[in-house]
């Protein structure tokens, strides 16, 4: 499908999948804990866990 753009081009639309989704949420659960363990004591900002109010 495309979406109609800019001086009437056209662009594909960018509609994730189920499986899209799926290898995400995999990719997600498999890559998180080592993330955590390698991330940095003191890094908060794109942790789910953590907050600005966790510093």
């Amino acid at each position: 499908m495309y979406n109609p753009y800019f001086l009437s081009k056209k662009r594909p639309l960018g509609i994730p999948t189920v499986k899209d989704r799926t290898m995400q949420a995999i990719y997600k659960l498999v890559l998180k804990p080592v993330a955590e363990t390698t991330a940095d004591k003191h890094s908060y900002w794109f942790r789910t866990e953590k907050s600005a109010s966790h510093s």
